[in-house]
């Protein structure tokens, strides 16, 4: 709702997944006159990083029939792949590439679709600061290249952010060619040899990609990859029947080792009756997994991060099984090393890395000699030390201060962003995987497209209270930092 006529502005930063279904529930739902700006650094819309991939070894992890964008259509991302290409059926696992072209596809049928009351925008840039008017009621994005966006309301759907590197005795050499800390880089893989040993630091899904993506590439020296567990995620078994939430309702269990007992206790009985196996069992959880996060008291979730956060992504997060039988393949072949210990050191010294490495078990340090070290640990949410540009602002300014465990920013239960001093912002809003700290189940499709429909709801049905005479360069006169 608007005053004087004019049209709610709400700016979106980010267009991967998150910003631009927020963007399409924003149009799709809105009933009164409305300005929708999105705004993404990258060339690329709609997609991401997850579903900007070239690569055709990249495969959904979730089956063609779960994967819909839209909350109220359950087949829709199905029925488009189907037209797509006739041989996909409710089982098979999509190309990410395809998947990226599905989000442009329902972007532009919103927008040929569209009230002639909704105006949209598409920015491309980097986000440098965000200014809140001294009324308090809306906020100026300054972009890189100097253009101003004056917005009632910005959403930050920043998505999965690059990693953090990993510690360890001279960090000198993060600041060298051959390492390379955001792996879907355009920097990781080019000028390097197809016999050159490589290190992925990391063994979940961002390592398997980057391991499918030389092998498509051709190359023929060993990778190795390695993380603390050495855990690698687990596969899908398809075909395989739903069980349902095994709780009853208002009896979540309180506390980290009551779900453990409860979910062994659920797969001994679904595994000896045949109708399932462990993998339907920890599903039937996710409809309330946000619930048993909220539920539970900072010292349940420490414990639960500390002890089975790593045990927990590798049997949720699941990959599809024509990419476990390619990864398997790999490893009998030896060309996939798989290493389960922590890297003390890395030291260069030409065109040569020496890794110190303290293998998990042993007391014994030992020495891997690669030629390119490349991060796969997955997307840092720690907003007290990520370097990128925009957090670093809001950090700085005071308008954000992180979460209790480092998942993310402290927010409201409507995903408004709370400042250093408490208070909720009444413009900027949050929407995406930097939701963990609050849902912790923030990074899937079926998460993601609840977000941006609720945030949508939320958005288009809050009044604005805007003075009379407000003017366009109302934001730029103040800061709340």
């Amino acid at each position: 709702m608007t005053t004087n006529n004019k049209p709610m502005t709400v700016a979106i930063i980010g267009g991967g997944f998150s910003g631009t279904m927020t963007a399409v529930q924003l149009m799709r739902k809105a009933k009164h006159p409305l300005k929708v700006i999105l705004i993404e650094r990258n060339e690329r819309i709609a997609k991401g990083v997850a579903y900007g991939t070239l690569c055709p070894l990249h495969l959904l992890n979730v089956p063609a029939k779960d994967m819909s964008a839209l909350p109220d259509d359950s087949q829709h991302f199905f029925k488009w792949a189907k037209e797509q290409d006739p041989s996909v059926t409710e089982a098979t696992f999509v190309p990410r590439m395809r998947y990226g072209a599905y989000i442009e596809h329902i972007l532009n049928e919103t927008l040929s679709h569209k009230a002639s009351t909704i105006e949209f925008r598409r920015l491309q840039g980097e986000v440098k600061s965000i200014q809140i008017a001294n009324d308090g009621k809306s906020g100026c994005i300054h972009l890189s290249y100097g253009e101003q966006v004056v917005a009632d309301r910005i959403v930050l759907a920043l998505g999965n952010l690059a990693p953090a590197n990993v510690r360890i005795r001279d960090p000198k050499f993060y600041a060298t060619a051959n390492y390379v800390r955001d792996s879907w880089s355009k920097a990781a893989l080019p000028k390097l040899s197809a016999d050159a040993p490589i290190l992925l630091v990391g063994t979940g899904l961002t390592m398997i990609d980057k391991a499918l993506e030389l092998k498509l590439s051709g190359h023929k020296g060993t990778i190795y990859a390695l993380s603390r567990h050495g855990y690698l995620p687990n596969v899908h078994i398809p075909g395989t029947v739903r069980l349902p939430v095994p709780f009853e309702p208002n009896k979540l269990p309180s506390t980290v080792l009551a779900l453990t007992k409860q979910i062994r206790q659920l797969v001994k009985n679904v595994e000896a009756s045949n109708e399932a196996n462990w993998r339907q069992a920890v599903d039937s959880i996710r409809p309330v997994t946000q619930e048993l996060w909220q539920l539970w008291n900072n010292t349940e979730k420490k414990r639960f991060i500390r002890h089975m956060r790593c045990i927990w992504d590798v049997h949720r997060h699941r990959i599809a099984p024509e990419v476990g039988a390619m990864i398997d393949t790999m490893i009998k072949a030896g060309q996939l090393k798989i290493i389960a210990a922590r890297v003390i050191a890395i030291e260069e010294d030409g065109a040569d890395i020496t890794v110190t490495i303290s293998p998990r078990g042993k007391n014994k340090e030992e020495v891997l000699n690669v030629k390119r070290v490349i991060n796969c640990t997955g997307a840092d949410s720690n907003v007290k030390t990520i370097d990128e540009p925009l957090v670093e602002h809001l950090r700085n300014t005071g308008l954000l201060c992180a979460d209790t465990f480092g998942l993310g920013p402290t927010i409201t239960n409507d995903w408004a962003l709370v400042d250093k001093q408490g208070k909720a912002s009444s413009v900027i809003y949050v929407v995406g995987p930097l939701l963990k700290g609050q849902l912790w189940e923030s990074i899937a499709v079926p998460e993601l497209r609840g977000q941006a429909s609720q945030l949508a709801d939320h958005l288009i049905t809050s009044p604005l209270c805007h003075s009379e005479q407000r003017e366009e360069s109302a934001a730029t006169k103040g800061s709340s930092s």
